[in-house]
């Protein structure tokens, strides 16, 4: 008779060593993602202006910021969202209100190396709400872009991984948050929905094996429709970070004609920058 509840705990037991093996495992895969990606993580540090006018009143504003950015491009390219250098495109203002930004002093810091590496805006996608900076010289340093051409599958129900840094404050030290994905979006571009822990837009997540599943970014529904209360407050009560997540062919497609895009706006700052230097000679 006692051989049934020996059974049962040892069942029990077992079950309760795979639960630990189990969990030993996952966090094994968070240390390899968080220290095998963190090197395509940098810090991008501008002056932003902001500009406010409301019933004939004008405030203006001036930040140094930081913000997370990731290298697509071995050639200097680094990946934001659009919102980081223009927050006025997120916000949901009065028609009243005008609220207009610009950037200045873009300077890029790699987590190991103490140089900080003037950049440009190179390119922007508004709807993806994603910019492209060019760094214009990166000085013989090698740096390793996240690769998009060799996309994860991304399935409902499924995990990621996403990772940014800290500021400064906190020594830049990298981070990971996850990202579980709960439906998928058709209008007014293919995306999808989740609920997330990591706050990271503009950023890359990955599936457990290392492959890029795709970028989180805020999006804005299609023209002439509204989110209602009910979709946003299921949202905010998951805990949901608000963004989407875009597929990894879809930002692949856009980071294309980025690079393009960027290397003639870094050849023509040169040549600007060449004779502006021409001009200060000639004084």
């Amino acid at each position: 008779m006692k051989y049934p509840a020996l059974i049962v705990a040892l069942v029990i037991l077992f079950a309760s060593t795979s639960t630990v093996e189990a969990a030993d495992d996952k966090a094994a895969v968070y240390r390899e993602i968080l220290e095998s990606k963190a090197g395509s993580l940098v810090t991008v540090k501008f002056v932003l202006k902001i500009k406010i006018s409301y019933m004939g009143q004008v405030q203006e504003q001036e930040s140094n910021l930081e913000v997370t950015g990731v290298v697509v491009d071995k050639g200097g390219l680094i990946m934001i969202a659009s919102d980081a250098l223009n927050p006025g495109l997120g916000m949901g203002v009065p028609d009243e209100v005008e609220i207009s930004a610009s950037h200045s002093n873009l300077k890029i810091l790699f987590e190991d190396d103490d140089e900080e590496y003037d950049a440009i805006l190179g390119a922007t996608d508004s709807n993806l709400n994603l910019s492209f900076l060019q760094i214009k010289d990166l000085k013989g340093k090698e740096i390793v872009p996240v690769e998009f051409s060799k996309a994860a599958q991304i399935e409902i129900g499924q995990e990621y991984i996403g990772i940014s840094r800290f500021t400064k404050g906190f020594d830049y030290v990298p981070y990971f948050g996850t990202v579980r994905v709960c439906g998928t979006i058709y209008q007014p571009r293919p995306m999808f929905s989740v609920i997330s822990t990591f706050d990271g837009t503009g950023l890359p997540v990955f599936d457990f094996s290392g492959k890029v599943a795709g970028v989180m970014s805020t999006q804005k529904g299609s023209e002439g429709t509204s989110d209602g209360g009910g979709g946003m407050l299921r949202l905010a009560m998951e805990g949901d970070s608000g963004a989407f997540l875009i597929p990894a062919p879809t930002v692949h497609a856009t980071l294309q004609r980025a690079i393009k895009i960027a290397r003639e706006a870094l050849k023509k700052d040169s040549e600007e920058s060449g004779e502006s230097e021409s001009e200060g000679d000639g004084e």
